[in-house]
């Protein structure tokens, strides 16, 4: 869907309003003093000479295509509503504003932020993603469970099975009762991994699948990977005898922002198997691939990753097309498809509860709808994009690969083993909500399954 059906069906929507509220609408169309809405993205949009207009990020560009496209509706409402950034110096662009996080803020995240309002130096409102609310149920909100529901699945099971109720079911006892949350963007299937060699495949090596995992996991790697889906990996490698390392944070160097290894910048550790770390707050994983402190990283949709390597590597001013990104492609041209560890990319807008109760029943029911409208205009402008990105970053050396399947059924297998684990631990220590996300997600998941392979087939058959 692009901007036009986007704006096609909110007018549509409005006109809608106009007729079911035809004297608030008209009325709010002449209000000089109409109320606003401030909602604040923690992330940068990442405007390029030659990215989409809405911006590069995977997180604030959808953000800023929804406040783009909804705010002239909400505006003959009678509600201004604007996107704060981390990288809007001024005002000069329609609906955006500079940022009102402050360094050294009290707030441990934007969540608390929105919960406490802006009349208690927080925020009215908040585009961001789950996980960074810090709670352990969040990773399976941000891209669902490794080898879990598609993106329209994931949408059925928010909107029609219970998902969002028990999202905000969590957050009223997370937030008591200060934070409302409704969807705003989804986006497709990610990438499932850059690495600098081919995964072996026991078809082609002619051995076992225990064989090829453990040759995987003897891969001497850093890779930067979704945190959910690491610990069945880890798992699974332990089954096949590798015990693998988890650094969290940290890279093979001290500073993750510099070249790797240098007399600046000595090795902080010893890779002898596969290491998983490089996550980073605010650091790319194309900026540390290309200056050597990993080896391998998943992160989002193709597209993304050819805007952030030319975003890196001092190209951004560059058409697609033109840019040289051969050095990445070089250090990690093993692209595989078929993201096991992360289906989508969840986004939310959460609004603090007296500010949406401030706002009229028709305000209210405007940004629902919006949401829901932006949400699909999201996951089909992402799905667009991708096939001239593939293109792209094949002509720059990527080779496109699928995961051997037999090594993935062992993945799998043990993912599930560590989930269930996991989600028991975390009861255990009186941490309820990840095996209450868990359980009720994966049991959508049993129920929808039959249909799933009945509506799946093999089209490269055709």
């Amino acid at each position: 869907m692009n901007k036009t059906a986007f704006r096609i069906i909110t007018g549509m929507i409005y006109l809608i309003f106009s007729y079911v509220y035809p004297t608030e609408v008209n009325s709010a169309t002449d209000n000089t003093s109409p109320s606003s809405l401030h909602i604040e993205s923690d992330y940068p949009i990442l405007f390029a000479p030659y990215g989409p207009p809405e911006g590069t990020h995977p997180v604030a560009a959808p953000a800023h295509l929804f406040v783009q496209q909804a705010a002239p509706l909400l505006k003959n409402l009678g509600l201004e509503i604007f996107l704060q950034a981390k990288d809007i110096k001024s005002t000069s662009r329609p609906y955006l504003k500079p940022s009102s996080l402050l360094k050294g803020s009290t707030f441990p995240s934007v969540y608390e932020a929105v919960a406490a309002g802006r009349d208690s130096g927080g925020l009215d409102a908040s585009i961001t993603i789950p996980i960074q609310s810090g709670h352990d149920y969040s990773g399976i909100y941000i891209g669902g469970l490794p080898f879990g529901l598609k993106p329209l699945a994931f949408l059925n099971y928010m909107y029609n099975a219970g998902g969002l109720s028990l999202q905000q079911e969590i957050y009223d006892q997370q937030y008591q009762n200060n934070i409302v949350v409704l969807p705003v963007a989804l986006t497709a299937e990610p990438a499932a991994g850059y690495f600098p060699s081919a995964i072996p495949d026991p078809k082609q090596l002619n051995i076992s699948p225990s064989s090829a995992l453990r040759q995987l996991c003897n891969k001497p790697w850093v890779v930067r990977w979704q945190k959910i889906a690491i610990g069945g990996w880890q798992k699974a490698c332990e089954a096949v005898g590798v015990k693998t390392t988890n650094i969290g944070q940290n890279t093979k160097c001290n500073d993750a922002q510099k070249p790797c290894p240098s007399s600046a910048n000595p090795s902080r550790v010893k890779v002898k198997n596969l290491t998983f770390g490089g996550f980073v707050p605010g650091v790319a994983p194309h900026k540390m691939l290309l200056n050597g402190n990993i080896d391998g990283y998943e992160l989002n949709l193709p597209a993304t990753d050819v805007h952030f390597i030319k975003l890196v590597s001092g190209q951004k001013h560059l058409e697609n097309k033109n840019a040289d990104l051969t050095k990445a492609m070089s250090q990690a041209r093993y692209l595989y498809r078929g993201a096991w560890q992360q289906r989508f990319t969840y986004i939310e807008l959460i609004i603090n509860r007296d500010k949406w109760q401030s706002l009229t029943p028709q305000q209210r029911q405007l940004i629902q709808v919006s949401a829901k409208a932006s949400v699909l205009n999201t996951l089909t402008v992402s799905m667009i994009q991708q096939n001239e990105a593939l293109k792209i970053l094949q002509n720059n050396g990527a080779v496109i690969k699928d995961w051997p399947p037999e090594v993935l059924a062992l993945i799998k297998k043990h993912t599930a083993l560590y989930l269930d684990a996991h989600a028991e631990a975390l009861y255990k220590e009186g941490k309820g909500n990840f095996k209450k996300v868990y359980k009720h997600m994966k049991a959508f998941q049993e129920t929808s399954k039959e249909y799933s392979l009945f509506s799946e087939m093999n089209i490269a058959d055709y």
